[in-house]
């Protein structure tokens, strides 16, 4: 389990910026971070990719989307 966190520091009420243009698709701003994240993980452990999934609500839910 990866639990990603926005700090206060990039959203003041600690929601993902998926509403900004830089953070609307997979590959760049936030939703990179978080594909990062997943990255590392998965090169420590073994990891089935089939298992692997995004999920949230609210600002979470809209990042889950645009991580596909």
């Amino acid at each position: 389990m990866l639990y990603p966190e926005q700090p206060i520091t990039a959203n003041g009420t600690q929601a993902w910026n998926w509403f900004l243009t830089a953070h609307q698709s997979r590959g760049t701003g936030e939703p990179a971070l978080i594909a990062g994240m997943v990255s590392a993980v998965k090169a420590g452990y073994t990891v089935d990719d089939s298992r692997v999934f995004a999920a949230g609500m609210g600002a979470g839910g809209a990042m889950a989307v645009i991580l596909g």
